[in-house]
């Protein structure tokens, strides 16, 4: 019944939901399909009845979005990550206490039927004291092969919560969560900073004013810099876009301030613009370079898949 050859990748956030059909060996995606249903606004439908279980409620939805990707008349398991695990999605499971296994055999696994044809298999998230991440960790196990995770360092997973996973000794042993992300978008669109701060190219100026925020956070003064973008903005000294990466600067400068006096490798994940701003900060404030490592785009894109083949060959 099974389909050795591929799989389906289902990571099902809060916002949207992504299916892909998956070569097994290659890890390339044959198929994709999304949908802006996450978890939080399907669960309000589900609120609206009550016919069926939370379960059987967000299994059916589950059915139909895959039919459509790939039909009714083959045989996939689906590998499930993300908020789908949380008290909002399909199944709650519980989290599991970091430390946990970079191979991934030590995350919380779940195998549940949808039908005759779909075996779902649904992995939990982690915990540890001060923290909880769905995701991130699957994130983690994919990247583990291309980190040196039998000595002791740390994976930057860049985002709107940022993700710092210590490792060490084949393990993730602990994890630091940064709300860098959600603060930028709340001081520059709901803040007095907000007429202040415009997007825009990433060109020179705007690299000068990064790296000026870059340079406050690491002497312990973003806070005091903040309001000093609404100041020369009034004055006319700077553009609404050398202020915007100014803040920017600010922002990821103080996440990784505490970077400048640790000895462990550094290792960063991240594309696009995030993946430019993290190394030119961690460059300026990092003085061993050689403690840095930059996972490649390739390497990124392939992680979440990785890390879902992981856990599904545990099941083989």
């Amino acid at each position: 019944m099974q389909q050795p050859e591929h799989f389906i990748s289902c990571d099902w956030g809060t916002s949207n939901l992504r299916l892909r059909l998956v070569d097994k060996n290659s890890l390339e995606v044959l198929q994709e399909r999304k949908s802006n249903v996450g978890v939080k606004s399907l669960n309000q439908d589900f609120r609206q009845q009550n016919e069926q279980s939370q379960t059987e409620f967000f299994s059916q939805y589950l059915i139909q979005e895959i039919e459509k990707l790939v039909g009714n008349e083959t045989a996939y398991q689906v590998v499930a990550s993300g908020m789908v695990t949380s008290t909002l999605g399909l199944k709650e499971l519980p989290y599991v206490a970091a430390p946990f296994a970079a191979s991934g055999e030590t995350l919380y696994r779940e195998a549940l039927p949808l039908n005759e044809r779909l075996q779902l298999i649904l992995v939990s998230g982690v915990h540890d004291d001060a923290g909880v991440m769905r995701g991130e960790e699957i994130q983690a196990v994919g990247l583990a092969d291309v980190l040196n995770v039998k000595d002791h360092g740390v994976l930057l997973l860049p985002g709107t919560h940022s993700k710092h996973m210590s490792f060490e000794a084949g393990h993730f042993t602990r994890f630091k969560t940064f709300m860098t992300g959600e603060l930028f978008d709340l001081i520059s669109t709901k803040s007095i900073l907000s007429a202040s701060v415009k997007a825009g190219d990433f060109d020179e100026k705007a690299r000068t004013a990064f790296l000026r925020g870059v340079a406050k956070a690491a002497e312990g003064q973003s806070s005091a810099s903040l309001f000093s973008i609404r100041a020369l903005d009034l004055l006319q000294k700077t553009t609404a876009t050398e202020n915007f990466y100014f803040l920017s600067g600010l922002l990821i400068g103080e996440e990784l301030r505490y970077l400048q006096q640790e000895k462990q490798a550094i290792a960063v994940a991240a594309s696009g613009i995030l993946e430019q701003l993290y190394r030119l900060a961690l460059t300026t404030i990092v003085e061993d370079q050689q403690r840095l490592t930059f996972i490649t785009a390739a390497q990124f894109e392939h992680a979440f898949l990785l890390g879902q083949r992981k856990i599904l060959a545990t099941y083989e």
